[in-house]
């Protein structure tokens, strides 16, 4: 026999040691311990049983709240989806006739002197130009632009660079675009090369947020995406 196959001393010991009395059983006589004895371990796995049958039923009633607190979120957000997808009715539609697009002023200090060119809201024709400038600069690089991964660490100097790296004429089609948010109509002569000799990168990347806001441009994407189905 192998030296594994002995009883341990915690075995053997647990083997001849006195059965241990339930506390239950300790105030009955022996003819009630007996039947104690035989009842206590149905009873015991019988509340045990109960026990497991009341969690369950608990488990299964908080899923069966969150499954209803799910499908009237879902209900929520398709009607959300429902009524953003409606067309305006007539006095919807007077609103956004009516309504007053904004006006941001843009000081400019030169080499010819200071000026001051107003942003407001501008004509599709300048929206097309603009477009056109993106397209030509930007679309061809969309990919790689796609795959970069900013961290929070990144500076605005390394994101400027980065995208420089992406796009060379990031800076050109910068230009281009400021011009015509300064100049939508062609008539003060403002052009790309005018732009770059008065004003820094970042007050052109601003005017051209500026304008973006002023004009409802990203209402206006907004708006039309939803047009086109899901």
């Amino acid at each position: 026999m192998n030296q594994e196959e002995f009883p341990t001393r915690e075995e053997l010991e647990s083997a001849i040691a006195e059965p241990v009395e339930p506390p239950e059983l300790a105030s009955l006589s022996p003819e009630e311990k007996a039947i104690g004895a035989k009842l206590l371990p149905i009873l015991t796995a019988k509340i045990s049983q109960e026990a497991e049958a009341r969690k369950a039923k608990k488990l299964a009633e908080e899923v069966e709240k969150l499954k209803a607190a799910n499908e009237q979120m879902m209900r929520d957000e398709i009607q959300k989806l429902r009524d953003s997808q409606k067309p305006p009715d007539p006095k919807q539609l007077e609103q956004l006739l009516t309504q007053e697009y904004g006006e941001m002023e843009v000081p400019v200090r030169g080499k010819n002197g200071p000026q001051t060119f107003t942003l407001h809201e501008m004509p599709q024709e300048a929206e097309k130009r603009l477009v056109a400038i993106v397209q030509k600069h930007l679309v061809p690089h969309l990919r790689e632009l796609a795959a970069v991964e900013w961290t929070a660490n990144t500076t605005t100097a390394e994101k400027y660079q980065r995208v420089i790296d992406i796009v060379p004429s990031a800076l050109d089609m910068m230009a281009e675009c400021c011009a015509i948010c300064l100049d939508p109509y062609n008539e003060a002569g403002i052009t790309a090369e005018w732009v770059q000799k008065n004003m820094a990168s970042l007050r052109i990347l601003h005017v051209i947020e500026a304008q973006m806001t002023v004009s409802r441009f990203r209402d206006f994407i907004s708006a039309a995406y939803r047009l086109f189905p899901q």
